[in-house]
């Protein structure tokens, strides 16, 4: 048995290297073309890919000797060098400068069909020392064929990733709200209106506005206090628009019974006048919703105290932001 198994384990391996061998196909690495790119960065980033390429084994490398073409190859050029080279595969690259922005491109194409099998780009930005980051994720890119940009480890992260993103500026105003709040439903009492006085922070981010807001309503048996937050769309990009929205607040309210504090929901119409200057005008009618009871009060009557009342009713005021 022992002399059977030796020629056939010699016999399988052989197989297994000849298998290996022929997976390993001839990749070809033509000089990187460039725009605003110094030759000697374009001959650095040929090898550099070569040496990223080279980690994973898969491919039989070369790198085609010649000064970097002053244009970017075309397909038809590219796969003449591939065939030129006596390669499966050929691989053109291309960088771009714009000041310290660099983007890398490179390009695989299958010498026998002319097919392009695969094409990604990346930038970065801090000069030439990113080019080494850069070439690495795009090698890996080009191995796995997962896009370069979501390839990234912890030693290949750019200059450029690092930094934190730009973001849109929103406009803030701060301002005084006048106006009145009145419940429909109270605890052991009808309707009552009360006066209401309140500040608001309104940030204008273009597609929505944001707003923080404390407000006060006080009278003979109707007492609220809020502090809340709401959003609201603005239908026109002009200096005048309407909106709509709506928000929740902590709300703390004597309404009549015992007192309670809960959240509070409300939902809003209102017009925004200004909203191009540093002046600004709003007018709001909305209708608010506690989402918490209030008992009786202790002196009503045994039946009145076992009573829970859920208040609501509309609101309205006039603002004036600076």
């Amino acid at each position: 048995m022992a002399t059977l198994l030796g020629p056939s384990f010699v016999v399988l391996a052989l197989l297994c290297v000849t298998s290996g061998a022929r997976a390993a196909e001839r990749m070809a690495i033509l000089p990187f073309s460039g725009t605003n790119v110094h030759p000697g960065y374009l001959q650095a980033a040929q090898e550099l890919l070569r040496d990223h390429l080279a980690v994973s084994g898969r491919y039989q490398l070369m790198s085609v000797g010649g000064e970097p073409p002053t244009v970017e190859l075309t397909t038809d050029e590219v796969v003449q060098a591939g065939q030129t080279a006596g390669s499966e595969l050929v691989v053109a690259g291309h960088i771009v400068r714009l000041q310290s922005l660099v983007r890398m491109r490179v390009t695989v194409y299958r010498v026998a069909t002319g097919q392009q099998v695969f094409s990604d780009s990346m930038a970065g930005s801090g000069g030439p020392d990113q080019l080494d980051p850069v070439l690495r994720r795009l090698a890996a890119s080009i191995v796995s064929g997962k896009p370069a940009k979501d390839n990234a480890e912890i030693d290949s992260v750019t200059e450029s990733e690092s930094e934190a993103y730009m973001k849109k500026a929103a406009t803030r105003v701060f301002g005084l709200k006048l106006g009145m709040l009145a419940p429909l439903s109270r605890p052991g009492n009808d309707a009552s209106v009360g006066p209401m006085l309140g500040i608001f922070w309104l940030y204008d981010a273009r597609t929505f506005l944001g707003e923080i807001f404390l407000d006060l309503a006080t009278k003979d048996n109707l007492h609220a206090f809020n502090v809340g937050l709401a959003a609201y769309h603005p239908f026109e990009r002009g200096d005048s628009t309407p909106y709509v929205g709506g928000g929740v607040a902590w709300s703390a309210v004597d309404f009549g019974g015992q007192g309670q504090s809960g959240l509070r929901a409300h939902g809003a119409v209102g017009m925004l006048l200004g909203r191009l200057s540093t002046v600004q005008i709003r007018g709001e009618l909305g209708y608010f919703v506690n989402l918490f009871s209030e008992k009786s009060d202790l002196f009503s009557s045994p039946q009145e105290t076992s009573d829970s009342t859920i208040s609501h009713g509309p609101m309205l005021s006039v603002g004036l932001g600076l």
